[in-house]
């Protein structure tokens, strides 16, 4: 009985691994871009979005487009959000 229950268990792991969305190199290009914009776009990084929800939503989703289709809809997400004047600092001399 415990053989049964260890070999349905090691299955079950099996399967699961082989059924992950994204490659390891997907994912690290993903998170890459992901911060990048998260940190440095202006509508993003005003809290204009909350691009936390948008990572969660983009894993769970699983689109065909791979990485690189992911990204231009990001940048376009991201581009359709309004955001404030962005102000440059004057040097005193």
């Amino acid at each position: 009985m415990k053989y049964i229950v260890l070999i349905s268990f090691f299955m079950a792991s099996a399967l699961s691994a082989q059924l992950s969305k994204f490659s390891d190199r997907d994912l690290y290009e993903i998170g890459k871009v992901w911060g990048l914009i998260k940190y440095y776009h202006p509508a993003i990084s005003q809290e204009k979005a909350d691009w936390d929800a948008v990572l969660l939503e983009t894993l769970r989703n699983n689109p065909k487009s791979g990485p690189d289709g992911i990204i231009k809809n990001w940048l376009n997400t991201a581009d359709q959000n309004k955001f404030d004047e962005i102000t440059k600092k004057r040097q005193r001399m």
